[in-house]
């Protein structure tokens, strides 16, 4: 069947079969990194490759989010100062943590590196507002919302 806009049924079992059996390689992941340094946007596939799953498979018509799929992989962390004005302190039992903030487009807007010396992020440059911030540790993420007020 083939119903606009959408895939025809055989396209949909080959992106799941392709999904199931193909793991997001480094490359994938670097080349990912590397187009958003150009574009300002990213491919949601890498980043989030379950959504395959809530799209054409097992979790067809389940509702996803930021964190569906992170149970068993998450990242322990909370913020002080939620709403903030010009720094997120990051409380976390992890060793080092990478952290990205996005607006609610999508677009990174600030990264960097928190170790057991630096749990603090300068969110100074950044206008009032919703934000996202990732931290990550290894295979292990987790994603949280937080507010800046001006």
């Amino acid at each position: 069947v083939n119903t606009y806009p959408g895939f025809s049924s055989w396209c949909e079992r080959f992106y799941l079969t392709w999904h199931r059996n193909v793991r997001v390689s480094k490359k994938e992941s670097d080349r990912n990194n590397e187009v958003e340094k150009h574009q300002k946007n990213r491919n949601p596939f890498i980043d989030y490759p379950e959504l395959a799953e809530y799209i054409w498979g097992d979790k067809k018509g389940q509702p996803w989010n930021l964190s569906s799929g992170l149970s068993d992989i998450t990242v322990a962390f909370s913020i002080k100062e939620n709403p903030a004005r010009d720094l997120l302190t990051v409380e976390t039992k992890e060793a080092a943590l990478s952290y990205a903030i996005y607006n609610v487009s999508g677009q990174r807007l600030l990264s960097g590196n928190i170790d057991g010396a630096t749990n603090q992020i300068v969110v100074s440059t950044l206008a009032g507002g919703l934000y996202l911030i990732k931290m990550q540790c290894g295979m292990k993420k987790a994603v949280q919302k937080f507010m800046v007020a001006k």
